[in-house]
């Protein structure tokens, strides 16, 4: 009898004690899911916070002067002394912490598919919610304005470059920005409709 009822009670302790080990293995694996959670909700966030935005390029003003009708120069004989196309372009980087190298800016003006003219601009670091303005005189060639039939054009802006992001102390890849804008210019040989027109990725 004494027997028995020793056995009994080392069962019921048996039994408890693999109740209690069972409880502390799921506490612990629920702490284990918990951690896991928290860091990779973490990781997620420092990644979104940390991915570089591309930077904004703008064209807030344009001036052809062998298109402006007050040119008597180009109203009398056809031709002006002056074939360049001036351009006023914005450079804006819209990221939170996060340095641009720029390398050298290719921008090329196109009427229909014909080139008019490129210009190249300096390469430049450009530190975060900073924007930078850049003048571009684009010299053409007389033949580019006696084949304008009428005092106005649709301007094709085209900017190429390659950038680097600097997260902390450290430099991402090279990545290729190739954008490209519509500018009409009008009878005064100024832009048309609004400023400030964005360029956008080429297709």
């Amino acid at each position: 009898m004494f027997k028995h009822f020793f056995t009994s009670i080392m069962s019921s302790k048996m039994a408890l004690l693999r109740t209690s080990n069972s409880k502390s293995l799921v506490s612990l694996c629920c702490f284990v899911l918990q951690v896991v959670i928290v860091l990779c909700m973490s990781s997620v966030v420092i990644w979104l916070s940390l991915r570089p935005k591309i930077p904004v390029y703008k064209v807030t003003n344009a001036y052809a002067p062998a298109l402006d009708r007050w040119n008597s120069t180009f109203h009398l004989n056809r031709v002006s002394k002056n074939n360049s196309i001036s351009l006023q372009l914005e450079i804006s980087n819209p990221n939170k912490r996060i340095g641009v190298y720029y390398n050298e800016i290719n921008v090329t003006l196109c009427s229909g598919k014909s080139v008019i003219g490129t210009k190249t601009l300096p390469g430049f670091f450009q530190g975060y919610r900073n924007s930078t303005a850049a003048k571009v005189l684009v010299d053409a060639d007389q033949k580019t304005w006696r084949g304008v039939k009428v005092k106005h054009m649709n301007l094709t802006v085209r900017l190429e470059t390659a950038v680097q992001y600097k997260i902390f102390r450290y430099k991402t890849r090279h990545h290729l920005m190739d954008f490209e804008a519509y500018i009409p210019i009008g009878y005064d040989g100024r832009m048309l409709g609004k400023e400030n027109v964005k360029m956008h990725p080429r297709v």
